[in-house]
């Protein structure tokens, strides 16, 4: 191997001799669990509401026990909403599933009780088509109709893969960072090495020596060590990593924070609206998405399901991204392809009845059911085809 070159598998080995990462393990890297800390706090708290479809209107249903439920009350008497699914998301991410166990009495919800992904076993039937599981909590066998799940790139709808075992050498890497720079404070800095001896040293020169080298890399002492005539040090490592700690801690961050869609700057505090609007599209949208489908699987009837669905309000999410959107929408109406009510009810509001499509001058409204062609400047009407009020 030519002088300078790193044997690579060597290389995998020493990152991998403390073996595979776990979840305690990640959560003490800080640009790790700030990624977690901030997508699940960016959701936890949002509102979810319960919406019902009627023809081309929607309606909010405000009066369904279940909407309580998801909004603060859960019935658990430890756990509120915003406790629930803020420790379902870090579960999402640190083992592969978050867990809700849905408390009924026949049809109808009475509680959701947060359970740790670390308490439930699946067990998946061996048909790769129709996938079934079943349930392992505490000694009690569940189905997957008992629990609101949210599952991270799970292969067969009963079990996902968590961020440590989707990565697991580069959080071995950002954590091993971390322990060699806890190392270098616990020795006051010093670097380790070896002491040279011309001659043989006796059992008690050799024992004050380590007694004094012990001394030397204690964060309690002087870190004074005095080496007598025949006695010298060299250092044993000396190399560009241990010039660059606070280079590799900046790549270690920016490559954990890539883990989760996240830019350093966002985890940091320092992003500007664009990043924050960046992460919010990129990182926490499609965990609604998901948390959202969940909760539509779980929580409606098979009756209800097509005409009435959960959503949760990310409107605070998007502040940024609501004039774009209001801009398109006037767009949309001032070309006539999109109406009033057709935007309130994308925007999940009721309808106001307006049937008219503006012809131009701002002042001239066609209605297309009446054939009536109204003018508010001068309060005239004008039937333009033959029907009811027509000639």
């Amino acid at each position: 191997m030519p002088a300078g070159m790193v044997d690579a598998d060597e290389l995998l080995r020493q990152i991998l001799k403390d073996g595979t990462v776990t979840a305690e393990t990640a959560m003490q890297i800080p640009t790790y669990a700030a990624s977690v800390d901030f997508i699940a706090g960016m959701i936890a708290g949002l509102p979810i509401k319960l919406y019902r479809e009627n023809g081309t209107s929607t309606e909010e249903v405000t009066d369904d026990h279940r909407v309580r439920l998801l909004n603060g009350y859960t019935g658990d008497e430890l756990f509120n909403t915003t406790m629930m699914v803020r420790s379902m998301i870090r579960d999402y991410f640190n083992y592969g599933a978050g867990y809700a166990y849905i408390e009924k009495n026949f049809n109808t919800v009475k509680a959701l009780h947060y359970v740790c992904a670390k308490d439930v076993s699946a067990t998946t039937t061996a048909d790769p088509i129709y996938h079934d599981a079943d349930y392992m909590v505490g000694g009690k066998k569940y189905a997957p109709y008992d629990f609101i799940r949210i599952l991270r790139n799970s292969k067969d709808g009963a079990n996902g893969q968590s961020v440590p075992a989707q990565a697991p050498i580069q959080l071995l890497t950002a954590f091993s960072a971390l322990k060699y720079e806890m190392q270098i404070t616990k020795t006051g800095g010093n670097k380790k090495g070896v002491i040279q001896a011309e001659r043989k040293l006796d059992d008690k020169s050799m024992e004050k020596l380590r007694k004094a080298w012990a001394e030397l890399y204690s964060q309690d002492s002087n870190n004074m060590l005095i080496l007598n005539q025949g006695l010298t040090f060299k250092e044993t490592s000396s190399s560009s990593v241990d010039l660059q700690i606070n280079q590799n801690k900046i790549t270690n961050a920016a490559s954990v924070a890539q883990l989760f869609l996240l830019s350093p700057e966002v985890i940091a505090g320092k992003g500007d609206k664009s990043d924050i609007v960046n992460a919010v599209q990129t990182a926490v949208m499609p965990v609604i998405t998901i948390l959202q489908d969940a909760i539509n699987d779980a929580l409606l009837l098979e009756h209800e399901k097509g005409e009435m669905y959960f959503e949760i309000d990310s409107t605070e999410l998007t502040k940024g991204d609501i004039l774009k959107r209001y801009q398109a929408y006037k767009m949309a109406l001032d070309a006539n392809f999109l109406q009033p009510d057709e935007v309130r009810y994308k925007e999940n509001m009721k309808p106001l009845g307006m049937n008219f499509i503006k012809l131009g001058l701002n002042d001239v409204l066609y209605d297309p059911v009446k054939g009536t062609v109204y003018t508010p400047n001068t309060n005239q009407t004008v039937y333009l085809t033959a029907g009811k009020g027509g000639k």
